[in-house]
């Protein structure tokens, strides 16, 4: 067993003996910051050190969100072995599903839209934080600018990138469809988002985006900007 392994088995432990009323289950994923496993009620906890990351649970918790992971409880947990403070949060379980692949790419091109084509025409460029203030000012022109850049990107990608393999016309539509309902996807979780938490950033890591048991896409590890 590694010192990661033996690290989570004692946070498992002493989360459940502080806990009984809950069981945790097999290991869902994890990050620089924490880790989440699944649930024995069908949800998931994170244990995580993120400051950023809890902030915005704390304003979020016990909401009913359209786009956004819910979180439903939230509570300390002093580890005993390193003595470090981790905070536990029991949120919505989220899933992949068998267009995962599909929206991976829809994410990267937002990216590549916001951040390579549309970032020169800001004088210090574009990042997470700088695009969070985009909508957060409901900067309607620019984000309207944005999504014809996405459309004309991906409908002219077999000319513009120079790609060992061209994609198909019903390639290219496809890719069109996802990427532009992930950018209308991101213009929505951001107005719930802002509603509720006005410093919360939707972090645009590819993995950061999943699906609801409904099959509805929700975005979660949420942080706040920088300050």
């Amino acid at each position: 067993m590694t010192n990661k392994e033996s690290r989570y088995k004692e946070l498992i432990q002493q989360f459940e003996n502080e806990n009984p009323q809950f069981q945790i289950l097999n290991k869902l994923g994890e990050g620089q910051f924490g880790v989440v496993f699944e649930l024995n009620d069908g949800n998931a906890i994170k244990f995580t050190l993120d400051k950023r990351e809890l902030r915005v649970c704390n304003a979020i918790i016990g909401n009913v969100n359209r786009h956004i992971c819910n979180i439903y409880k939230m509570g300390e947990l002093a580890h005993i072995v390193e003595g470090r403070h981790y905070k536990w949060v029991i949120e919505e379980r989220l899933y992949e599903n068998n267009w995962q692949s599909r929206f991976n790419q829809a994410v990267s091109d937002f990216r590549h839209t916001w951040f390579c084509l549309f970032s020169p025409s800001i004088s210090d460029g574009l990042n997470e934080d700088t695009l969070w203030e985009i909508y957060n000012r409901k900067d309607n022109k620019a984000v309207h600018r944005a999504r014809e850049l996405l459309e004309k990107y991906i409908q002219n990608i077999n000319i513009d990138e120079d790609r060992f393999y061209k994609l198909t016309e019903k390639e290219i539509e496809a890719r069109l469809s996802d990427s532009l309902m992930f950018f209308d996807f991101i213009l929505e979780a951001y107005h719930e988002l802002l509603s509720i938490c006005p410093f919360g950033r939707i972090d645009l890591n590819g993995g950061n985006f999943l699906f609801d048991k409904n099959g509805r896409l929700k975005t979660f590890d949420i942080l706040t900007i920088d300050e």
